[in-house]
């Protein structure tokens, strides 16, 4: 009969090989936002996970009050998110909004469009 192989010599087998989904946890942007070009008006942005949903309150730039409320989901550093608003003038519009998040997660920049106010973009700093 054949000797077994010394222990220092034997091959284990090789690991399974395989691929892998990172898990990476969405960034924290839960807070009071405050938008860049207009300061005195802002966001408040409640987070679980990778969905937020935000209240929205400001004057636009025509001088009409406006309140709006939605909901979004973070994907790595880009935001998408959908809103209802209701205006001082007793109008009603809706619309979405995507962008980026910055690195250190303190910028949000967005693309919107929006049943009443057609298309804008804008940016807001967390507070």
């Amino acid at each position: 009969p054949k000797p077994p192989l010394a222990a220092s010599t034997a091959r284990s087998p090789e690991p399974a090989q395989s691929i892998a989904l990172q898990s990476t946890a969405a960034a924290n942007i839960g807070g009071v936002w405050r938008d860049d070009e207009y300061p005195g008006n802002g966001s408040r942005i409640n987070q679980d996970g990778d969905r937020f949903s935000f209240t929205r309150w400001g004057i636009l730039p025509n001088g009409v009050r406006f309140e709006s409320s939605g909901d979004g989901k973070i994907i790595g550093r880009r935001i998408v998110s959908s809103y209802r608003a209701r205006y001082q003038s007793g109008d009603t519009s809706a619309g979405h909004c995507s962008g980026t998040l910055s690195a250190d997660a303190k910028r949000i920049a967005l693309d919107c469009r929006d049943s009443l106010l057609s298309v804008f973009s804008g940016a807001s700093t967390r507070q």
